[in-house]
């Protein structure tokens, strides 16, 4: 009897084993044909650059699949002010991204709008880009001309007289002020190839026609964490970007939300959309995306929005950066 007992026992645990094992085995396979053919949780977006033959670096890791519920109520406190706040902006997009630990959370972050001024930071990189191999590039004289900002609502506080100007003149006053006639002026035919370059790279909407494009919140926090990251610049030129854009002047948007000593490197974008109508009111666009370098936690935001007054734009920025910091300094 004893022996019997034994060897049911041996059995049972025999058996209780090879299922067990059976059973990891095929969640094993299931996680794996799942994340290799269907819903791949990470992807490393590489340059690609027929530049290089044995390399090909990482511009940045993909994880827009995965959800973390650690950031569920920061999520559910954005999700409640928009709806609350739904009178003062017909779109209002977010997202947010820790830089330590790549966790992120976003509302609407995939919709697309006119990024404007926004659009300036990537001449800066390229500029940066091309002076690695060639730092004469800044030593080149580009035309500037000034012309009259009727048609903008935050027009540059400071401008400079016209005559011929290095590029690193033109991409602080483009930078810090978001003028456009500076932009304009450093917008060579290089640059415009080599934007079309990044924006392939990067996996980036395809560019068009006058350099106009829509991109989404999710998209600028790709650009930013390549200099962030400095795995498209080397690391002082990312330095020096990063640099340059703490000094963007814009006050109105995501700085407001935050505290004055905190650095915060930024850009942001107005755009105005005239109806055909003539009684119709015109649609604004304004957006701020940016990094806000709070001490050993620093954050990615980038609030993109559109409606018809500007002031609410620029409250609602302000407010959800103030939500966002709330929420980091508590954690």
């Amino acid at each position: 009897m004893m022996n019997g007992e034994k060897l049911y026992h041996k059995l049972t645990l025999t058996l209780t084993i090879t299922t067990l094992l059976f059973i990891v085995g095929w969640v094993a396979h299931v996680i794996y044909v799942r994340d290799r053919f269907e819903n791949i949780l990470y992807v490393q977006i590489r340059e690609n650059s027929p530049e290089y033959r044995y390399i090909n670096p990482v511009l940045y890791t993909d994880n827009s699949n995965v959800k973390y519920p650690q950031l569920n109520r920061l999520s559910k406190n954005l999700s409640e002010y928009i709806r609350k706040n739904e009178d003062k902006a017909e779109r209002i997009s977010v997202y947010f991204r820790d830089l330590n630990t790549s966790m992120w959370t976003g509302i609407d972050e995939d919709e697309l709008y006119v990024p404007s001024s926004m659009f300036k930071i990537l001449p800066l990189i390229e500029y940066l880009k091309l002076a690695e191999n060639d730092p004469d590039i800044f030593n080149q004289l580009l035309p500037y001309k000034k012309t009259v900002d009727s048609d903008i609502h935050y027009p540059p506080r400071q401008k400079i007289e016209n005559g011929f100007y290095s590029p690193k003149v033109l991409l602080g006053q483009s930078i810090i002020y978001s003028d456009n006639d500076a932009h304009d002026a450093l917008m060579t035919p290089i640059i415009e190839r080599e934007l079309g370059n990044f924006y392939k790279n990067m996996q980036l909407s395809p560019l068009p026609e006058k350099l106009q494009n829509y991109l989404s919140p999710r998209d600028m926090s790709r650009i930013f964490r390549t200099l962030y990251n400095s795995t498209y610049l080397t690391k002082s030129y990312s330095e020096q970007a990063l640099e340059l854009l703490t000094k963007t002047d814009f006050t109105k948007g995501i700085v407001s939300g935050v505290e004055a000593k905190i650095a915060v490197a930024h850009k942001f974008g107005e755009y105005t959309e005239y109806p055909t109508g003539l009684l119709d009111i015109p649609n604004h666009q304004l957006h701020d995306c940016g990094i806000i370098y709070y001490p050993k936690k620093p954050y990615l935001l980038c609030v993109m929005t559109m409606g018809k007054n500007f002031n609410n734009l620029e409250e609602v920025i302000s407010n959800i950066s103030k939500i966002v910091f709330s929420y980091v300094n508590e954690n």
